[in-house]
């Protein structure tokens, strides 16, 4: 860590260590990966049993995540399940004597919403987290879906009630229901019934907010001055889905041009609606289907696109362990990628237990996610084992994969220049909690797997 002797000028040295006495780090040194600081008390163990020997050391410092996982926060209550997040950069401002330094400066927040109700919002920088919160919207219900929109964060609850949050105060500036749009005749009282929006996707070129509920099928073009001025929707941008495909389960949207998307709807059985939104008016334009004969008992769960590159859109079917890359223009699968062929390098052959772990089951995708970097778009994805795979989106090619969770990887969400807000002019978290993720990308799972346990299986 420091390229100097832990106890330079420093007397009596043996005694010192005997007497439990230990290299003092400074605050900047503990600033570096967790991984690295953890490995490095480990290795200062009092009991001899306890520290890592020479094949330990070098199969703790090769894994991926060894130096790449700057920090580890866990959130209260952390048996309730994450159900959504999103992330975003915030912009500072710069001076002349800090605008050097910018190329390492970096700001953001991570909203993850919870199976308790709450909303975890957590902020970081370019070393770890830094501060954590929660907000209660409704505890009998939760947040199924989030999406940042311009300096607000839409967050769409399982009763159909969309709450639209500034972030810069945390205050919620305004709210509305999807039950008129979705169900005009039914009778029940506002926010008594279940819809639940699976995805809301904003859509800059139309100035508006893609809505997707899960049942009755359907999806809602909103427009954020509306929302935000609280006026009524206009019932032409409200479509349903096709009877005979039934529940969205997921949700994608491709620019094609200016002013015009692709709509593509995941539903059962392994079929895919797709509509062309445009001039903020809906028209079905047909369906595929990732079988030929068709396949009854499954679903279409992820289905994920770039926001600038309308070339490919990718697709996941529940149960099952194979991505699909579908070309958008020819509405045809031509690349698959099975994941239960992908053995995470961090394990060695005692923990991995390929006949037990590589199985399907254990080979799921539970979340996927786009990240665009200027030298290579990669696609995340994450399984029900806690293993990470990163791959080249394009061409579907594995570039690493590695586990750093015991347990399933339900959200992943990535911190990067593609969703960035603008400064913010008052103070934000209050709190002195502070915690040293990583500010390219977060993944919430059910627990970390520390990498000196799991050399030591």
């Amino acid at each position: 860590l420091t390229l100097k002797l832990p106890f330079e000028g420093h007397e009596q040295v043996k005694e010192y260590i005997l007497d439990g006495g230990r290299p003092q780090l400074t605050s900047k040194e503990l600033l570096y990966p967790s991984n690295i600081i953890d490995l490095m008390i480990v290795c200062w163990s009092q009991h001899s049993a306890d520290r890592p020997s020479s094949s330990q050391l070098v199969s703790i410092t090769t894994a991926p995540e060894f130096a790449h996982m700057l920090d580890v926060v866990s959130l209260n209550s952390s048996d309730a399940a994450i159900v959504a997040g999103e992330a975003f950069m915030i912009d500072d401002f710069v001076t002349c004597d800090d605008s050097s330094s910018m190329g390492n400066q970096l700001d953001g927040e991570t909203w993850l919403s919870r199976a308790d109700g709450l909303v975890s919002i957590l902020s970081c920088n370019q070393n770890g987290w830094l501060d954590y919160k929660n907000v209660v919207l409704n505890e009998e219900s939760f947040v199924t879906s989030l999406c940042l929109v311009e300096d607000t964060i839409w967050m769409g609850e399982l009763t159909g009630l969309v709450h639209i949050f500034c972030v810069k105060t945390y205050a919620e500036i305004g709210n509305f229901s999807m039950a008129p749009y979705v169900l005009p005749n039914d009778k029940s009282p506002r926010h008594q019934c279940s819809l639940r929006p699976v995805e809301m996707i904003h859509l800059p070129a139309l100035k508006g907010v893609l809505i997707c509920i899960n049942r009755p099928g359907s999806v809602l073009l909103c427009t954020i001055s509306q929302a935000l001025s609280g006026n009524t929707f206009d019932m032409a941008s409200c479509i349903k889905s096709p009877q005979e495909l039934g529940a969205i389960s997921c949700c994608a949207a491709v620019l094609l041009r200016d002013m015009s998307y692709a709509v593509w709807c995941g539903h059962t059985a392994g079929y895919i609606s797709m509509f062309n939104l445009e001039n903020s008016s809906f028209k079905s334009s047909g369906s595929v289907n990732h079988y030929d004969p068709v396949i009854e008992g499954v679903e279409v769960s992820r289905l994920v696109s770039s926001p600038n590159n309308g070339r490919y859109v990718w697709s996941y079917i529940y149960p099952g362990c194979v991505l699909y890359q579908w070309d958008v223009n020819q509405r045809s699968i031509i690349s698959k990628l099975d994941c239960s062929k992908i053995a995470p390098c961090s394990e060695s052959i005692n923990t991995l237990n390929i006949e037990e772990r590589l199985n399907p089951g254990h080979c799921q995708v539970t979340s996927l996610t786009l990240v665009e970097k200027e030298e290579c778009t990669q696609l995340y994805v994450g399984t029900t084992w806690g293993v990470l795979i990163v791959t080249e989106a394009d061409q579907l090619k594995p570039i690493t994969a590695f586990r750093p969770h015991l347990d399933e990887i339900r959200v992943i969400v990535p911190i990067n220049q593609q969703k960035r807000v603008n400064p913010f002019s008052i103070g934000r978290f209050s709190s002195s909690t502070n915690r040293n993720v990583g500010p390219s990308s977060t993944t919430s799972a059910n627990d970390e797997k520390s990498l000196k346990k799991s050399s030591q299986k």
